[in-house]
């Protein structure tokens, strides 16, 4: 009875992925083709009208591994997650050394360490002393999977129409994107990615009663300032400097104070947010830092334009969240740090038209 009671949300989960895909391969082509006029239609759609059935099956059959191949891999990322949220704050060293259970100490097999699908085959228990697995780590595994698919969908096969100032590309779909690579939109799509499943993280670190350590923050700054340093373009809005300040003329130098600025920004506003939710509204806890972090990292690599909105956003999530959740047993749906992962994730969806740019 136990068993089953646990499997419930994943059955709900398999239902959700099963949804996922009637609505991205069967519900939205269905709708474009009667709601698409002739002047509308993109060059990728055009060219499937001119393809044999073959052709179609061929490519949408394409599309399908490209799908769960993006998938599987935020699952993959998602199941390194949980390895990290837990070892991190407890000083465990992050070696290859082979996952075990916390409980007994036997291994966990490589067969037994898939993600989602290992936990659903155990039923929730480890192989060897049949101790209860948390159904938290499924979920954070599905979470990463879900931010992988939608920015895959929402930000690189649409040709990054939710990237202020960037034009999106005409050519778009997983052909003009995947496979004749465009290599712009796949950075920033990787870097969005990191992004956001390290705020989950810390996020989840703080549900644990545990501080972010500092130096996961400097590392993800690290990670973000390089490749901003390397490939300027992935910070798409920039400071506007006078034209007698030639010292910044270059772009890497530009995109580098303009990211500095946007990381000072966004940790003043995480501070101002984080004190505010713990003294209106939540018990005062002095592992709350999440919030700071994400804000910081944030502000580094969207600038500090998107800051305010993004820390408006957040606000009202944590006042609807403490209004919805406020007599629920569960810290992580009480937890600020939660919401204001889910604000910023919503914010990318829609950055386009919510940046002061």
């Amino acid at each position: 009875m136990h068993d089953r009671q646990s499997l419930k949300p994943l059955k709900l989960l398999g239902w959700f992925c099963a949804a996922l895909f009637i609505v991205f391969f069967l519900l939205l082509p269905t709708i474009r083709l009667f709601t698409d006029s002739p002047s509308r239609v993109s060059v990728s759609s055009s060219e499937i009208e001119d393809q044999t059935t073959s052709d179609r099956i061929l490519f949408y059959a394409t599309s399908l591994f490209a799908t769960v191949s993006f998938m599987s891999v935020g699952a993959a990322v998602g199941s390194y997650l949980n390895v990290i949220v837990y070892r991190v704050p407890r000083q465990i060293p992050l070696s290859f050394t082979r996952s075990a259970c916390p409980k007994c100490g036997a291994a966990i097999h490589l067969s037994d360490n898939i993600p989602i699908i290992s936990w659903c085959r155990l039923k929730g228990r480890c192989r060897s002393c049949q101790a209860p697995i948390s159904i938290r780590y499924p979920l954070v595994e599905f979470a990463v999977a879900v931010i992988f698919l939608t920015l895959y969908f929402r930000e690189l096969l649409s040709g990054g129409v939710n990237i202020p100032v960037r034009t999106p590309d005409l050519y778009t779909g997983v052909l003009w994107i995947i496979f004749y690579t465009k290599w712009d939109l796949m950075g920033l799509y990787l870097l969005h990615c990191f992004m956001l499943t390290s705020i989950l993280g810390w996020a989840l670190i703080n549900v644990d009663d545990f501080r972010v350590p500092r130096s996961t923050l400097f590392t993800a700054l690290l990670i973000a300032c390089l490749a901003i340093l390397i490939w300027p373009d992935l910070l798409p809005v920039q400071i506007n400097l006078p034209a007698n300040l030639s010292f910044f003329g270059s772009d890497r130098a530009r995109a580098i104070l303009s990211s500095l600025c946007g990381m000072f920004a966004g940790a003043l506003l995480g501070c101002l947010l984080t004190w505010v939710a713990s003294r209106q509204w939540f018990t005062k806890s002095s592992q709350s830092n999440a919030i700071t972090c994400a804000f910081t990292l944030c502000g580094a690599i969207y600038g500090w334009q998107a800051m305010p909105t993004i820390a408006l956003i957040a606000l009202v999530f944590i006042l609807l969240q403490r209004m919805i959740t406020g007599s629920s047993k569960y810290p992580v749906l009480k937890s600020p740090s939660i919401a204001a992962f889910l604000a910023i994730f919503v914010f990318h969806c829609f950055w386009q038209s919510l940046n002061w740019a």
